[in-house]
């Protein structure tokens, strides 16, 4: 039997993206009912949070895609990253650091969020793992519905849609945000040495290309990309990357604090703790 609040997030298997590895979380907030939930969830995992200050805080985000990158002051740190044009912090982003531990915090912060906060027209998002050439796949779907809606870009759409539009967006009208394994990228199409001296494995250009391609059009196409790496600056593989990079978390040596900084603008970093216990408090 499947329930209302499993048919408005579920876990589904991106199959048309060219049988991509590619795993999707499908998150919406069209309803009074939902928010109600999510702002009961928003208390369970931060006790002691009064249910109009819950209800307040998963409200105040329906129309933007916001994130939480770890905890300040006993509070959850939310990060804007919709584009620097719409008031946001994206639309991407870099989760880098030795910790591979400290890492995955950040991003299961960042995925449990979504699913409490979700902006109002949903977010899908995806996990790409393998073949991530085949994410053209994504980016060629995403611009053709748009050149059927006869609009440059998602925010287009959306404002038309906002000013009084009836088009019914469907799935197709949803955020997309990318968390992209860079580790395994590059581990998985290093270089490997042969007698003629070092050789590029089969299908690194590939995913590298599409990899930039997305950073490049991800403004347009509202998909947002999450690269999870170790080091990003000084990583040859991926330097063209960098440049489309806009904001950067790096993750201590123990996983255990971390600190954002701005890219593209100039902002004043922040620090925040990764660690809580069972009742969401920092420990």
């Amino acid at each position: 039997r499947v329930t209302r609040s499993q048919r408005r997030s579920r876990v589904v298997d991106v199959g048309d993206y060219g049988q991509m590895s590619l795993k999707g979380l499908v998150i919406s907030m069209a309803s009074s009912n939902a928010r109600k939930r999510a702002a009961r969830a928003h208390q369970r995992r931060f006790p002691g949070t009064p249910y109009p200050v819950a209800l307040r805080a998963v409200s105040h985000a329906q129309n933007a895609l916001q994130v939480v990158i770890g905890v300040a002051a006993g509070r959850p740190r939310w990060l804007d990253i919709e584009e620097a044009a719409h008031g946001g912090e994206g639309p991407h982003m870099a989760v880098i650091g030795s910790s591979t531990v400290g890492r995955s915090r950040v991003i299961d912060l960042m995925t449990t969020s979504l699913a409490e906060r979700p902006p109002h027209h949903g977010v899908e998002v995806l996990a790409a793992r393998g073949r991530i050439g085949r994410i053209n796949s994504l980016i060629d779907e995403r611009s053709r519905f748009l050149e059927q809606c006869g609009v440059r870009d998602f925010a287009e759409l959306h404002s038309r849609n906002s000013a009084g539009e009836s088009r019914d967006l469907g799935d197709d009208g949803r955020a997309v945000v990318v968390i992209v394994d860079g580790d395994d990228v590059i581990d998985g199409f290093a270089p490997v040495e042969t007698k003629e001296g070092y050789a590029t494995r089969a299908g690194a250009e590939e995913a590298f290309a599409a990899l930039n391609r997305m950073l490049r059009q991800g403004r347009s196409l509202d998909i947002h990309t999450v690269l999870n790496v170790r080091q990003i600056e000084a990583n040859p593989w991926l330097g063209t990357a960098a440049g489309c990079i806009s904001s950067i978390v790096e993750v201590d040596d123990r996983g255990t604090a971390a600190t954002w900084r701005s890219v593209s603008v100039p902002r004043a970093p922040i620090n925040v703790v990764l660690t809580m216990d069972n009742e969401g408090r920092e420990s």
